[in-house]
């Protein structure tokens, strides 16, 4: 039984927003890349493609630590200039290097000493990945599977501790990562028909603050996250929209403009932020704000949700739609003003966490 009841034009709309906003690199995304992006561009102009692979491939792995996408850079980064064999499959369980592994394992991921689960996790991955078939190359995992959806998230879901968010994400990395790289990847993934959406806590927060989702049975993220991930497939499928492009942008507009730089108050100098700024700010009706007690009970807090002041044509130009009244323009103005968005360095630094990157 269905959880989510869509508003399928809204959703779709919302789709091809945030889809040509990272295209065209629109407003606050004229000077962002995505993290893997990023990671890869920052490698060693000789980097071979089978080591951009592991690379890419322990990028999307290491997601699994609950870690900041930028911060994960960064210990990808790390591994990749100081101890490298680590991510290669085939110097794995050697003796001499064993003991060492596991102390630079987690000594460079941080969260496993919270969740020692993942070096577990990881050795084993690493193992499955010496198998005869995929002969330490991650792209083999694509190859071995039956070109479908569900056939490619099955292939990488035989991981441990990867479902089908990482699954997805490796896919729509691999996918992105293969376009002008790797010939034979790029023709697997033009012929698979279907999308791949990585749905997150963004995903699914935004999605009930731009009214796509009209009524829901739950909103316990393990209980929707699958099924809106195939909803939203279909609807890029239907729509004719770039689930590559559409993925980014939804996602940086989550993490990045709503998440990291937008004012935390629900007033008209947030609003104001919001129209100059967020793509979305049209769409955007309400603000999901899970208490403590909802987010241990895995639950999104989609039922108390709040309206969202909002403004719809700037009061610069004596224009102004706020929701309740003017709540003192000339206030709100000189606030606003004297507050601008973030210069692109500024940008750049607070999307990746100011982790110093050379």
């Amino acid at each position: 039984m269905a959880e989510i009841s869509w508003n399928r034009p809204r959703t779709i709309e919302a789709l091809r927003i945030a889809a040509n906003a990272w295209d065209n690199k629109l407003g606050l995304f004229a000077n962002i890349e995505s993290p893997e992006d990023s990671l890869i561009q920052s490698l060693p102009p000789e980097t071979n493609l089978l080591l951009q692979a592991q690379v890419l491939f322990t990028f999307v792995k290491l997601n699994l630590s609950g870690e900041r996408a930028w911060t994960i850079v960064k210990q990808v980064r790390d591994i990749f200039y100081h101890a490298r064999w680590i991510i290669d499959p085939a110097h794995m369980y050697q003796a001499d290097l064993f003991n060492s592994y596991d102390y630079q394992f987690r000594q460079l991921i941080r969260m496993s000493g919270m969740r020692p689960e993942l070096f577990d996790w990881w050795t084993k991955g690493l193992k499955m990945l010496r198998k005869e078939g995929i002969d330490n190359d991650p792209r083999n995992l694509f190859y071995r599977s039956d070109g479908t959806r569900l056939g490619i998230i099955k292939s990488l879901s035989a991981f441990p501790g990867i479902g089908h968010k990482i699954a997805q994400m490796q896919a729509l990395d691999f996918q992105t990562w293969a376009q002008g790289r790797d010939p034979q990847l790029r023709d697997f993934f033009e012929n698979v028909a279907e999308a791949f959406i990585a749905v997150d806590i963004w995903w699914m927060r935004l999605m009930r603050q731009w009214g796509c989702v009209d009524d829901w049975g739950s909103d316990r993220r393990d209980r929707i996250s699958f099924e809106m991930s195939h909803d939203i497939c279909a609807m890029c499928r239907e729509a004719g929209i770039s689930h590559l492009s559409a993925g980014q942008g939804v996602w940086h507009t989550g993490s990045l403009v709503c998440g990291a730089l937008r004012p935390k108050r629900n007033d008209g100098f947030s609003a104001l932020w919001c129209l100059r700024n967020c793509p979305m700010n049209s769409l955007c009706e309400r603000i999901v704000r899970a208490d403590r007690a909802q987010t241990n009970r895995g639950s999104m807090g989609w039922d108390t949700a709040v309206d969202r002041v909002k403004i719809l044509e700037d009061p610069q130009m004596d224009l102004i739609s706020l929701n309740g009244g003017d709540r003192g323009r000339t206030k709100l103005l000189a606030t606003a003003n004297h507050h601008p968005p973030p210069t692109p360095q500024k940008l750049i630094q607070r999307s990746q966490g100011s982790l110093g990157f050379e």
